[in-house]
């Protein structure tokens, strides 16, 4: 096995089928996982950026309160 393609023979960091969502509240932020966004789109799916905590709550039909702090 070559050293180029030794990274193809492992799974991804990152669970492929599942949604992925960003909170990008500073606009370059915004502006750079949005770019991801569309490179990505099409090859693995669904995949949002937001600006808010409340846009990624309702997007994910959960409440703050669903979420608790962990010690």
């Amino acid at each position: 096995m070559s050293g180029e393609n030794i990274a193809a023979h492992y799974s991804p960091a990152v669970l492929l089928r599942r949604p992925h969502l960003v909170v990008a509240e500073q606009q370059r932020i915004y502006g750079l996982a949005r770019l991801y966004e569309m490179c990505r789109e099409h090859i693995y799916g669904h995949f949002d950026v937001v600006e808010t905590l409340e846009e990624a709550y309702k997007i994910c039909g959960v409440l703050p309160e669903d979420f608790k702090q962990r010690l």
